[in-house]
């Protein structure tokens, strides 16, 4: 079968399952993309596509366009939904991305300095004087709450 026509079959499925238009629109920029680097590579049955292709695109999205590594974990597992609805349909016989691993994604959070804190503190007073509101003293009083809790 012809990636396309793969990709449509998978779309028009998403669509009678009433999935939303934002998670439609995105399977759909990924199959654009995906199709066009499919095309200057070389691909065009849903057979020839191996793990290693797959890893190959997701290699071109890191490398070549900037994607971050959720944006690449977005990607596979779109790209795994695909494979098993194609599975399950009895087009190929197994999913490519079962052997593609997620990528490490470092998470960090970033907290606030001590002047961060100050300032912020310094401005909910300057509010809590100005309006003496309700809102003004309930976000003073949660503000200290969470910065004393941790």
């Amino acid at each position: 079968m012809l990636i396309r026509f793969a990709m449509k079959e998978f779309l028009s499925e998403k669509e009678f399952e009433n999935l939303s238009q934002n998670t439609l629109k995105s399977y759909q920029m990924l199959f654009d993309d995906f199709e066009k680097w499919c095309e200057g590579s070389g691909y065009e049955r849903i057979e020839q596509i191996t793990s290693r292709v797959l890893k190959n695109y997701l290699n071109h999205c890191k490398n070549d366009k900037g994607n971050n590594p959720t944006s690449i974990n977005t990607k596979r597992k779109q790209f795994r939904a695909f494979f098993n609805f194609l599975v399950q349909e009895g087009i190929i016989d197994e999913n490519p991305t079962d052997s593609i691993k997620r990528v490490r994604e470092d998470i960090r959070i970033k907290t606030f300095t001590d002047d961060e804190v100050k300032q912020v503190l310094s401005y909910l007073r300057r509010m809590k004087r100005k309006e003496d509101s309700f809102y003004a003293v309930r976000n003073y009083t949660i503000f200290l709450t969470l910065i004393g809790t941790g």
